[in-house]
Formats: structure tokens, C-alpha cells, sequence
């Protein structure tokens, strides 16, 4: 589920000092089995799951009703721009959970008035680090670049605030790749469609 944290690897404790040894230890052949321990509300529950060769589509489109299509990014690729629609009004949905690529692609759709933002403040990922080998096995991680917004603001600790916000339902969107929607209990989906809604044309009576 998401906000799971993945502590051990077939019964060895990971350590941040031995990432490559960790991802190792996850890669195998594919149909072989791994048990991978995750951390969830302080209680550790083993899974586990057998190898496969994975391909994640990038964009998960669903129509809600003749007007409204839902988009799910779940990661970026040379595809993502094909694989979306350009043209329609469109509300871009962020939570926390919202890092990196996907508060890049927010940012400048809302500083460039092309979509609404709605939901809660991002998570603020705006640095990339590069990691420099040294002798002896040994790195350093240096920071490299920093994004910034089309407006020159940084978002680094600091995240997009939406123009409209809307808590998010735990779980939302589901806790699978597939992003299953449920536009009734999905609150911040409901608040899009409202904001998608057509508005009433006020008529004056002066003359």
C-alpha cells in the first residue's frame, strides 16, 4: 500500500548504506520468489511475491460521463505527452503524495492558467542529486539542479499550494497502479467534476 516501507528482503534488514545490495537482492530471474517485509503502522508484514518482468503504463484513462475523462499519470516517459488529450478544460488533482515530475507538470499548468489546481500542497521535491563515485567504494551525493516553476518560484520544501483545496480520501487514488476510480468517495475527483460542472449565466434585468 502506499506509505508502506520496506525494511527487509527475503529476511535481511536493509540498510541505506547498501541500497545496491538491497536492489540486488529484489532483481531476479523472472517466475523466482522474493519475500519483501514492509513497515506498515508500526506493525511488519511479510510478502511474498514472485519476480515478473513489469511494464507500467504510463497514462490510465477512464471515461466518467460524456463530458468528463479521467487521466491518471502514474509515471513520466518519452509516451506521457501522446498517450494524454491536449485542448480541454482540464483540473489537475495533487496531494502529498504529488513529488518531483508530477509538481513540475502542476506548476507550470497553473502558472501558465491551463488548469486548476485541486487538492492539498505537494510534497516539495525540488532538487536533483547526483551521486559522484570517490575511491574505495566510497560516493558523495551532490546536489546538481534545482526546479523551479515557470513563474521562478522554487518548489523545494515548499510544493505547489492548489487553488483550491480539497483533503484527500485515504487510499485515493486506490493503492494500485491500476488507479481504479470511485467518484463518489474519492473527494477531491468529486470536487474536480464540480469545478468541471457548467455554470449558470447570470441575466440582468436593467436595461
Amino acid at each position: 500500500q502506499s506509505g508502506d516501507q520496506i525494511i527487509a528482503v527475503d529476511g535481511v534488514a536493509i540498510e541505506m548504506a547498501s541500497l545496491q545490495q538491497t536492489v540486488g537482492r529484489l532483481r531476479g530471474h523472472a517466475g523466482s520468489r522474493v519475500t519483501v517485509t514492509v513497515l506498515r503502522d508500526d506493525v511488519a508484514i511479510a510478502h511474498e511475491m514472485r519476480r515478473q518482468v513489469i511494464r507500467v503504463a504510463s497514462v490510465h484513462k477512464e471515461l466518467l460521463a460524456p463530458s468528463f475523462g479521467y487521466i491518471r499519470v502514474s509515471q513520466f516517459s518519452d509516451n506521457t505527452a501522446r498517450e494524454l488529450l491536449d485542448g480541454a478544460s482540464m483540473v489537475v488533482l495533487v496531494n502529498k503524495g504529488s513529488a518531483s515530475a508530477s509538481e513540475i507538470v502542476a506548476g507550470a499548468l497553473q502558472d501558465h492558467d491551463r488548469a486548476l489546481i485541486v487538492g492539498t500542497p505537494t510534497f516539495g521535491k525540488g532538487l536533483v542529486q547526483t551521486v559522484m563515485p570517490l575511491s574505495k567504494g566510497r560516493a558523495i551525493k551532490l546536489t546538481t539542479s534545482r526546479y523551479y516553476t515557470p513563474s521562478g518560484d522554487s518548489i523545494h520544501e515548499v510544493g505547489i499550494e492548489p487553488n483550491v483545496f480539497v483533503e484527500d480520501t485515504p487510499g485515493f487514488p486506490d493503492l494500485t497502479l491500476s488507479g481504479i476510480v470511485d467518484r463518489e468517495a474519492d473527494a477531491q475527483l468529486a470536487g474536480a467534476i464540480e469545478y468541471l460542472q457548467p455554470r449558470p449565466v447570470m441575466h440582468s434585468n436593467a436595461q
